[in-house]
């Protein structure tokens, strides 16, 4: 079955002033719905850009969590209309995920249906697999021959199958500290070297401030105001990011970590909130419990180093009530 193409240009798929064009189509089944208000950085479209125009097969996004890399790959596509298989790692999964597996007909008769990297490579498109350092080594070791274009004969069913048209295998992936994401994988040699590796990072000040003024900016009409309070909020962002044990090995470190994602739920809550500041409670704090410091994995030593944070940031203090 065949789709219509469509060029885009930047400002049309990703909102930037960029004088060039990329094709697309103008729908397509397989494409990820668009996310209303997506922010692309421009560091993460070059270096896609680049792996696309290079003719490589692989690339695999790394970076800590909440730096974008899953949403981003599919967000890339998804302002293109490309087409796109996303498959969920797990510690435990089975090949079935990545190749495919016997599924009884309702007569009772069987069929094999290819899934993942397998029926990626048969319709001719891309598949991401995240989180792909949770996956066992000998059952990504399958898809090696795939990534290098060659075919895959399958056992289940004795069919051939050549990569055709656009596959091409995307990952994405947490380093491999041993502490912070437990049950990653080391990467066997031969398969890490057939990755382009495209770093991911939070997103700069100047880039996040935007989009906090732009969510504040529904209650909020004073610009210096609504300025002002993103500007807190995102330094928060960053103080928290900082003491990240990722980055701190200081004795004060954090597990927690605010991404852009938790950060712009913050800034909605606070407004969701506001009323509460006529009864002594502020609504910064109140609506950081909300969206962050109240989860299970958050202790108390880590949420009152937070709200303290917050505190320092803001001159809003955390009551009782609140935190």
């Amino acid at each position: 079955m065949s789709y219509t193409p469509k060029a885009y240009t930047f400002k049309e798929a990703f909102g930037l002033d960029v004088p060039m064009s990329l094709n697309g189509f103008e729908d397509h089944p397989f494409a990820p719905p668009r996310i209303a208000g997506y922010h692309f950085h421009v560091n993460l479209l070059r270096d896609m850009i680049g792996f696309l125009r290079s003719g490589s097969t692989a690339a695999c996004f790394i970076g800590e969590r909440g730096t974008g890399k899953t949403s981003f790959v599919e967000q890339f596509h998804a302002a293109l209309r490309l087409p796109i298989i996303t498959v969920q790692a797990s510690a435990d999964m089975l090949s079935e995920k990545l190749l495919g597996q016997w599924v009884m007909n309702s007569d009772k008769s069987m069929t094999y249906r290819y899934a993942g990297v397998l029926l990626a490579a048969k319709l001719g498109i891309p598949v991401l697999i995240d989180e792909i350092n949770l996956v066992p080594p000998g059952i990504l070791s399958v898809i090696n021959r795939l990534m290098d274009g060659y075919s895959y004969d399958c056992p289940e069913t004795g069919e051939r199958i050549t990569p055709t048209g656009d596959f091409k295998v995307f990952g994405t992936c947490n380093p491999p500290d041993g502490v912070q994401y437990k049950d990653r994988e080391e990467f066997d040699a031969a398969l890490e070297d057939r990755f382009v590796w495209i770093r991911c990072e939070y997103p700069k000040p100047e880039e996040e401030i935007p989009l906090v003024e732009a969510v504040l900016a529904t209650m909020i009409p004073d610009a210096t105001v609504r300025n002002g309070l993103a500007t807190s909020m995102v330094a928060v962002a960053n103080d928290i990011r900082d003491r990240h044990m990722s980055r701190s090995t200081t004795t004060d470190s954090l597990r927690t970590v605010m991404s852009t994602r938790v950060l712009l739920r913050w800034a909605k809550f606070s407004l969701v909130f506001h009323d509460l500041a006529q009864k002594g409670i502020s609504p910064v704090h109140y609506a950081l419990e909300r969206v962050l410091t109240g989860a299970p994995s958050v202790d108390e030593r880590e949420k009152a180093a937070i709200h303290e944070i917050v505190q320092l940031r803001t001159g809003q203090v955390a009551t009782t009530a609140a935190a």
